[in-house]
């Protein structure tokens, strides 16, 4: 991961609004099924036919599955080294926990200004609140 992790994802999860979530190329997540299960599940007949919002959160779903990879990625990395690496993780986590921020505000945006009340966009919100817990746990000099 670069220091400049959240704008190389940032820049994916609206390139995954536009395009599809085939932009997401991972080992971690099958793209086209995630997006024909978010088709499928709403009612559309394809991605770009569905209303910005919905891309929106199947997308954000996606980018954050591939970060998640990562960051598990670089946890086991730490674990590995005996934890003689902490500087190293945080920074990574730091990373990782702005791109979890800046996708929950982009989120939350769109949700106010289309007046959405969707119980998976909670649940989302939801999970993202859970995963930045998890670095705050591993890097609490960062948190405080």
């Amino acid at each position: 991961m670069s220091s400049s992790l959240h704008e190389e994802y940032y820049e994916l999860l609206w390139r995954a609004v536009k395009f599809g979530l085939s932009e997401v190329r991972s080992g971690c997540v099958d793209a086209k099924t995630l997006e024909g299960e978010c088709v499928k599940s709403r009612g559309y007949r394809s991605f770009v036919e569905m209303p910005l919002y919905i891309r929106l959160l199947c997308a954000s779903s996606a980018v954050i599955a591939e970060l998640m990879c990562d960051y598990f990625s670089v946890i086991a990395d730490y674990v590995a080294s005996n934890g003689l690496d902490r500087d190293g993780l945080c920074q990574e986590l730091r990373e990782a926990d702005l791109l979890l921020v800046v996708i929950s505000s982009t989120l939350a945006e769109e949700a106010a200004e289309y007046k959405i009340h969707d119980s998976v966009y909670e649940a989302f919100q939801n999970a993202v609140s859970n995963i930045r817990g998890l670095s705050k746990s591993l890097c609490p000099d960062d948190h405080n």
